[in-house]
Formats: structure tokens, C-alpha cells, sequence
């Protein structure tokens, strides 16, 4: 897999297996936290919101990364929880993408011009009613970051061979509302990456490697 080294390869094995556009991506099969009648009921009560987040795929000497964001332990929603920049679509935004740019901004202070999307995950479904609209993008390096500080504790990197890597996908199980939820989880040093955003790096590796 030359993808995982090489940029140019990564990036044209990316946009011949990610979504092109949003209309394909409306067309492919939802992701989720769990298959069970929890995210039926959500959507049946119309409570999903949609949002967009950046899969930012940095561009180094050695390895290619993957830009991730660990949530402030004191915030009411999602505390301490790694996660990809992102969030709500605003009625501002232009599309999904622009949502998915604007909070990268905000959040860790990377702005477009640093930014190449490549293409569109399946949209992935969470258990709090959130549709998310995953933007897979390559960053080059020269940006500066200036992480939200009341929003994100620390922004790292992940190298990208690691959560290709499937032996590194491990199914959990959580309790929530009684209700047993199982979910993918990627441990890496001291960070416990999982749930949604484990989901979609999951789907990134089925899509890269022609299995989704």
C-alpha cells in the first residue's frame, strides 16, 4: 500500500475512492455508532443535525499525519473527547465543505489556503443526532496553529500508517441510557480515540483499501 507513504499516490487513490460530491455521498450507505433502533428513533423524531468535519491529512518530511483535537475536559458536550475539527452546519454556510473550512479555521487556525479537499466519507450518523458530512483533505505544511482555546485542550497528530493499520480497530462496548452501544476505538499513547470519530477513520481504511 504506496498510498500510505506517497502523497501524490494518497491523493489519487483518494479521489478515485471517496465520494466526489455531496449528492453521492446523500447516495451512499449512512455510518453510524451503532446498528440499533436508537438511531432509527432519532431519525424518525427528526432530531438529526447535520454538521461537517475535516479529515486533515498533513503532508510531512517523514510520514503523512492525521491533525487531531482533543476537547477541553470542562465543556458540557463531548468533554475530553478527541475529535476531528468540525461542527454544526451553520444557515451561513455555503455547504457542508465551507462548514467543515470554517471550523478548521476556528478552531486550530488553518485556513483554505493551506487546505486540498480530496473528497467526501459516507456520512456517519452519532448517537447524540448528529449527521456528519466527513471532508478528507490534504494540508500542506507552512500553516500556523492557534487552537480555540475554549473549546480545544491540544491539537496532535496521529501518523497515518497507524490507523490504516486494522489491527489497531478495536471493537469496545459502552453503556449509555442502558443501552450497550459497540464502537470502534484506536488507542495511541495517552489518547483514547473512539466513536465517531474512530468511525470515520474506520471508513477512510475500508474506503483506501477498495473495501467499503
Amino acid at each position: 500500500m504506496n498510498w500510505i507513504k506517497d502523497t501524490t499516490a494518497f491523493a489519487t487513490k483518494a479521489k478515485h475512492c471517496l465520494n466526489s460530491d455531496i449528492d453521492s455521498t446523500a447516495s451512499a450507505p449512512v455510518r453510524n455508532d451503532d446498528l440499533n433502533k436508537r438511531r432509527q428513533m432519532q431519525a424518525k423524531r427528526g432530531t438529526v443535525r447535520l454538521a461537517a468535519v475535516l479529515v486533515p491529512i498533513i503532508q510531512r518530511s517523514d510520514a503523512m499525519q492525521i491533525l487531531l483535537t482533543r476537547r477541553r475536559d470542562d465543556l458540557p458536550d463531548h468533554s475530553g473527547q478527541i475529535a476531528f475539527p468540525g461542527g454544526k452546519v451553520d444557515a451561513n454556510d455555503s455547504s457542508p465543505l465551507a462548514a467543515a473550512l470554517r471550523e478548521t479555521r476556528e478552531e486550530v487556525g488553518i485556513t483554505s489556503e493551506y487546505i486540498t479537499p480530496l473528497g467526501y466519507l459516507d456520512s456517519y450518523l452519532t448517537g447524540t443526532g448528529f449527521n456528519i458530512i466527513p471532508v478528507v483533505a490534504m494540508v500542506h505544511e507552512g500553516f500556523t496553529l492557534e487552537p480555540e482555546i475554549s473549546e480545544v485542550a491540544e491539537i496532535f497528530e496521529v501518523p497515518l500508517q497507524f490507523l490504516m493499520n486494522p489491527e489497531n480497530h478495536h471493537i469496545h462496548t459502552k453503556t449509555i441510557d442502558q443501552i450497550e452501544w459497540d464502537y470502534y476505538a484506536m488507542p495511541y499513547g495517552d489518547h483514547y480515540i473512539w466513536g465517531a470519530t474512530a468511525g470515520i477513520i474506520h471508513n477512510l481504511y475500508l474506503r483506501m483499501s477498495n473495501n467499503g
